[in-house]
């Protein structure tokens, strides 16, 4: 299922909305920030580190809880990279 901008989809009772090219951004940026203090935990305690896709899950998972939910955000991550949308 695509949306385009500033479009809904309904799933069940939860309401999914497209998110701007701002929210986006701002998104990307919150998780590479978070990635970035992961890493760093992992690295003192010796552990692998999760690559990038992984660690967008755990983050979503942590901020936003719910599987659909977090399926859609990353949808969208993945949609805004290839749209016609120039960064």
């Amino acid at each position: 299922m695509m949306m385009q901008h500033n479009q809904q989809a309904s799933i069940g009772h939860t309401v999914v909305r497209a998110l701007t090219l701002k929210q986006l951004k701002d998104m990307i940026e919150e998780i590479y920030t978070s990635k970035s203090k992961y890493d760093q935990k992992y690295a003192d305690a010796k552990l692998p580190r999760e690559t990038m896709e992984q660690h967008m899950y755990t983050y979503l998972n942590q901020k936003y809880g719910l599987k659909v939910l977090i399926f859609f955000l990353s949808l969208n991550v993945v949609v805004m990279n290839f749209s016609e949308f120039d960064y």
